[in-house]
């Protein structure tokens, strides 16, 4: 984010969408959702030594942004198993309009991945993946199990609402939620436990980046971002694609 601005360059079939809080509605609307990129149905363009693809071929974007406006980066993982009329009922189940703080974003970002993974193993669900594949000539129903990352950030003026984290012994692994996280029946009433990334971009002022528990200072100004992290992998994957975004 720069001068208000949000620009975003996607290569692969990840993506992000940009939602803003409308009071009237009560609602987060949609602004912009970035198109998947694709040779051919389920053979998504990426970057890797056997292919052909190179980061000129990223799809750029770029809009105006409001404090408030949310933005929810993800690998297909995520938006082959979840709508984005789904996407945005679980953003206002957990609280409208979405706080700009760290508890809040991982929330947002734990409820999402866990969504999108028992979507995943639904063998009748109407997914975005199914609907792709019939659409493609393949008789498929039900959700597709992958690799799921989830980013939330949310625009906001300042970064008083992300404190500071002792190191971890271990913070690469804070990254991943355990199995038992989706172990669950009602994912509304569980608190899986997932450390997050929150970083705040920017132009003149001081601004703090978080790796899982590490913290360092970079320069930084009034355009800030705060984002949460959650990460979950698998090892039964159906294809091994190098995703990009």
């Amino acid at each position: 984010v720069k001068n208000d601005t949000l620009h975003a360059a996607n290569l692969g079939d990840s993506g992000f969408v940009l939602m803003r809080p409308s009071a009237s509605a009560g609602t987060n609307m949609l602004v912009l959702e970035s198109e998947e990129q694709q040779h051919y149905f389920n053979c998504p363009k990426q970057l890797g030594s056997n292919s052909l693809d190179v980061p000129s071929d990223a799809d750029t974007y770029s809009s105006p942004v409001k404090e408030g406006d949310i933005v929810i980066l993800g690998t297909d993982g995520l938006f082959d198993n979840l709508g984005l009329e789904e996407i945005g009922d679980a953003i206002d189940s957990l609280g409208f309009p979405l706080a700009a703080d760290e508890e809040a974003l991982s929330k947002v970002a734990n409820h999402l991945a866990a969504s999108a993974y028992l979507r995943s193993q639904d063998k009748k669900a109407l997914t975005p993946f199914c609907i792709s594949a019939r659409e493609s000539g393949y008789n498929y129903t039900g959700g597709k199990m992958d690799d799921i990352t989830v980013i939330v950030a949310v625009v906001a003026a300042d970064c008083k609402g992300i404190g500071v984290r002792k190191q971890s012994p271990n913070p690469a692994s804070a990254f991943y939620l355990p199995p038992e996280a989706f172990a669950m029946e009602d994912i509304d009433d569980e608190d899986a436990s997932c450390a997050s990334l929150a970083k705040s971009t920017a132009t003149p002022a001081k601004a703090s980046f978080m790796l899982g528990a590490g913290t360092k200072q970079v320069a930084g100004s009034p355009d800030t971002v705060f984002t949460s992290c959650t990460d979950t992998s698998f090892d039964d994957m159906e294809d091994d694609e190098d995703d990009d975004f």
